[in-house]
Parts: C-alpha cells; structure tokens; sequence
C-alpha cells in the first residue's frame, strides 16, 4: 500500500536526517557534517535499506513523523537516489532532498532539478557547504526550508538559473572513495 500524504503528519520534536551513500567513507563525511546540527542521523548503504528506513519512519516509530532531511547517492543499489526522489516527490512528500553525483553528468544534475532536488552536490565538494545547506534545510520556519530551487538564501554559493552546490578543494574535501 502506498504512503500517501497525510495532513496529519508533523515533523519529529528531534529531527532526523536519513543518510544513503554506498560509499562507507564519503557517509561517513557527510554524518561528521550533519552531526553539529543536532538531528538523529539514520545511515544507510543502499536503496532496499534506504526505502526501509522510511517506511519505519512513517509506519513503525510514529504514523505521525518523517526525516527533515534525505541525503541520499546518485548510486545505490536496489533505488538510485533519483529513481528515490522522483517516487518521494509523486507520493507528495516535499521533504528537503539532497542528491550526491560522482560526476558532472549534467542530464543527471537537470533530472534531479526537474524533479524536486532541493540541493545537487557533484563529488568532492566542501563538507563544511553541505553541513551549511543542510542547516538552513532543517529549519522549517525558514522560507528557505520551503523553497526549493531558490539559489538566493545562500549568497556564498554561486549563482545561476538553477541552484548548486559548489565543489571546494582543500581541508574539509568530501569525495567518493576517499
């Protein structure tokens, strides 16, 4: 039976961030990354646990919750995370997703626009910009928390049509295989 959107649900008094990488290294980087903000981290290596960690969400730990936040891989086994999204997005979910690509595969990073990413971030990139852009995710008052596809709220990225995640080099360098 399909989740389906529900008035009813409410986000957790503790938020929690459910994070999908295969790669055991780069998960472990982005969980240092969100671990300051103070939200329950559930980690996961593919997408048959990816799904399931969501189905716990909404079905066994409360009927009444849901992550503030999916970090979720380009490439999982079992759900890619944007074969994830576009299924979240057409069950009416708008929780703030985040999509990781190893690569500048454009049709990929325009996918993930089109169907609802609220943030791509092509690997390596800055640890510290992820840690920031998922703050300003997991703050439901913000309107940037409800506004998707604005690049404005975060003036030290730059700027273009669509927004984007900058790819940093130096201290903080978060990428696949690392």
């Amino acid at each position: 039976m399909p989740i389906a959107p529900d008035a009813q649900l409410r986000m957790p008094a503790t938020p929690f961030a459910i994070v999908a990488i295969a790669d055991s290294a780069l998960r472990s980087h982005v969980e240092a990354a969100l671990r300051p903000l103070g939200c329950k981290i559930v980690s996961v290596a593919d997408g048959f646990h990816l799904i399931q960690s969501l189905a716990d969400a909404v079905l066994v730990e409360s009927s009444k919750t849901r992550p503030r936040l999916i970090v979720a891989d380009s490439i999982l086994a079992g759900c890619t995370g944007l074969n994830l999204l576009k299924g979240l997005r057409q069950l009416g979910w708008d929780t703030p997703f985040i999509l990781l690509t190893p690569n500048e595969d454009e049709k990929l990073r325009r996918l993930a626009w089109q169907n609802g990413a609220t943030g791509v971030f092509m690997t390596p990139f800055d640890c510290h910009e992820l840690g920031v852009f998922a703050e300003l995710m997991l703050r439901p008052d913000e309107p940037a928390a409800r506004s998707p596809h604005q690049s404005s709220w975060l003036p030290e990225l730059p700027s273009s049509e669509e927004p984007r995640a900058g790819v940093a080099q130096g201290e903080g360098v978060c990428a696949h295989g690392q």
